[in-house]
């Protein structure tokens, strides 16, 4: 009989004895084993020979230590797993290396999409140790951002050109003699820039300022609803896409007063459905003030509207200039 045994160093059992049995002269064959966690490392005995007598032949074996390694892709924001779908699973991009300790490892940075590698462990490569380790590769999602600025791109009165020192901010002064007969048209430049690291959609709105009516709209603006227009653009990183505007006051002596062109982004999109980073650009306004020539004759109607909405009541005495000096008239307030 043959006997075949399988130990440990210490001569602890790891696997179930295998007898041979035979007649004397029969040849005999043993077989080396694959044992989980355990490296062979030397046969006491002939692995295979010629039977002659009882004997007995051992493979000895030596304990492996494993040596862990956890290689983590995080989100440094939410400092948890990136994640990504694999048809309806959802899967992260960690894993781990488990091997014998002293085994050399080396770890790569992963191409992620939408995210950019922000810092990484010193341990990228090495050696397992029995000690369980950790490399850790920090990401951040790339930045999405839609802006919009909106400016007084040209005012003409009467055809002419006016000079424009503030871009936000322009006061028009008409004469009050002149007011039916003019024409103020005001242009405005609406400026839509992708300021981020990701192409998107912005869809942006229009409102036109109380008081104004539109004389021409370029083929990018759609009727929204009244008084609004609406746009949508495509814009590559850096991009950036400028709308005109026109429109015409609406010459009554009840429309003055500070009127604001406002311009708003009111929804992006993007493939990897960020949302916009940094909404405090995401609205912009322009303001016309249209008001009476300093020094010139005011209508007794305009000044009536202005007091009447202040809610003053009773006796007001009012001095207008004519061409015969001064008058003085009064008016009486029962209401407002």
């Amino acid at each position: 009989t043959i006997t075949v045994k399988y130990q440990d160093k210490d001569g602890n059992k790891l696997l179930e004895d295998v007898l041979i049995e035979g007649k004397a002269g029969e040849i005999y064959k043993t077989e080396q084993k694959e044992i989980e966690k355990y490296k062979f490392i030397e046969i006491k005995g002939n692995k295979e020979g010629t039977i002659t007598d009882d004997e007995t032949i051992i493979y000895v074996y030596e304990k492996v230590l494993n040596g862990i390694l956890n290689i983590k892709y995080i989100d440094i924001d939410t400092e948890q797993d990136i994640t990504y779908k694999e048809g309806e699973e959802e899967k992260t991009y960690s894993y781990q290396i488990v091997g014998n300790v002293g085994d050399e490892y080396e770890t790569q940075e992963k191409e992620i999409p939408y995210y950019i590698l922000v810092k990484s462990t010193e341990n990228q490569k090495g050696k397992l140790t029995e000690k369980e380790d950790t490399v850790v590769y920090s990401y951040r999602k790339l930045n999405f951002n839609f802006s919009v600025e909106t400016t007084i791109e040209n005012i003409k009165i009467n055809g002419q050109s006016m000079k424009i020192t503030d871009n936000k901010l322009a006061k028009v002064e008409i004469k009050s003699g002149e007011i039916k007969n003019s024409e103020l048209i005001v242009t405005y430049n609406i400026k839509i820039k992708n300021e981020g690291e990701l192409a998107g959609i912005a869809k942006i709105l229009q409102t036109i300022p109380e008081g104004y009516e539109i004389i021409e709209t370029p083929e990018y603006w759609k009727l929204y609803t009244q008084g609004k227009l609406s746009s949508e653009l495509e814009l590559d990183v850096g991009e950036s896409r400028d709308l005109k505007l026109s429109i015409k006051w609406i010459n009554k002596e009840n429309n003055l007063g500070s009127k604001s062109s406002i311009a708003q982004i009111i929804e992006t999109i993007n493939t990897a459905k960020y949302e916009d980073t940094n909404i405090k650009d995401d609205k912009s306004e322009a303001t016309v003030i249209v008001s009476i020539k300093t020094g010139e004759t005011v209508s007794i109607m305009v000044i009536m509207m202005i007091i009447a909405s202040l809610g003053i009541c009773g006796y007001v005495s009012i001095v207008t200039i004519g061409k015969k000096g001064p008058e003085m008239k009064k008016i009486k307030f029962l209401s407002k």
